[in-house]
């Protein structure tokens, strides 16, 4: 069953609350979850003594590097999905865990000491993923933000803007800053228990988690079989692409966040074809305008790119 791991250098940026509320949403769909709480102060399990834990959610406490393979192990024979939640600094354990996860997420808070901070992690995940069989999943999670984007300051812009230069899935949902969140730690239960006399905007947060459940879930879905094309075929298909809307440059009515579905096609283009911002900038639109799903904008226009050199050969 998928593993999804949270890492960040740096505290306080959300991790465990990103940790709690994907367990809680996916526990709500019926789903069986092991919360594995790696970190020393385990404040998942101080969350579980209190009152309210669904009883398809189980908290196992983990600190020794040497057994957590085996703790993982163990808890994806019994559960739909595990979560672990890692203390911040590198360490073997952080290593042990990536090293059998589907997906890492790593928090971060929007300024230039956060993002600094989640390039380590990123890094770490990096590093692990060159010593398994088959490439780790990871991207960013934008945690405690103000509620509606409009208001998001310029740094916190400029840096999703260099995580996706970077080449960086960014979760398409971030995780506001809400009373709701924090309430789940001194109250107990999820949010589905928590009542409008106990924190207020109680509908809005629920909206909030079970959209970023989702996005999570599509991206630990997406099938990673799309192949890495050649120089040729990069222009061929931005070529191509532009016969059918895909804008050279991006237009005003470009939304900053596209939905999930396109940002997933985006996310693997970006992946697999190390191309300019501006490239990049076209794919978003591309896809936002067809609203492809997943990897079915670069298939397009992969063969689109296969057209075009067939033409040219033809030509010749």
């Amino acid at each position: 069953m998928p593993v999804i791991t949270l890492l960040s250098p740096k505290g306080g940026v959300g991790k465990t609350t990103t940790a709690l509320l994907l367990a809680t949403e996916l526990a709500a769909q019926d789903a069986n979850v092991i919360l594995i709480d790696a970190d020393p102060n385990f404040p998942l399990a101080k969350w579980a003594a209190l009152p309210g834990k669904p009883d398809n959610i189980e908290v196992v406490e983990e600190i020794d590097e040497e057994t957590i393979i085996d703790t993982i192990t163990e808890a994806r024979k019994r559960a739909k999905f595990v979560i672990v939640d890692l203390e911040g600094r590198a360490s073997g354990r952080v290593t042990n865990a990536l090293l059998v996860s589907n997906l890492a997420l790593i928090p971060m808070q929007g300024s230039a000491l956060d993002s600094n901070e989640a390039a380590r992690a990123f890094k770490n995940v990096r590093q692990v993923s060159k010593h398994r069989d088959k490439p780790l999943k990871f991207a960013a999670v934008l945690a405690k933000t103000q509620a509606s984007d409009r208001l998001w300051p310029r740094d916190l812009k400029q840096i999703i803007a260099g995580l996706q230069d970077a080449g960086i899935p960014v979760i398409n949902t971030a995780l506001a800053d809400r009373g709701a969140f924090r309430a789940l730690f001194s109250l107990g239960g999820t949010l589905a228990t928590l009542k409008n006399s106990d924190v207020g905007s109680l509908t809005t947060a629920r909206s909030n988690a079970a959209a970023f459940t989702l996005d999570v879930l599509n991206l630990l879905n997406e099938k990673d079989e799309i192949p890495v094309p050649t120089a040729q075929q990069r222009a061929a298909a931005r070529e191509g692409g532009e016969r059918l809307g895909f804008k050279s440059e991006p237009t005003d009515a470009t939304p900053k966040r596209a939905p999930a579905p396109a940002r997933a096609a985006v996310y693997t283009a970006n992946f697999h074809i190390r191309t300019t911002p501006e490239d990049r900038d076209r794919y978003d639109d591309f896809a936002y305008r067809h609203r492809m799903k997943k990897g079915e904008a670069m298939r397009l226009l992969l063969d689109l790119a296969e057209e075009a050199e067939a033409a040219r050969a033809k030509k010749k």
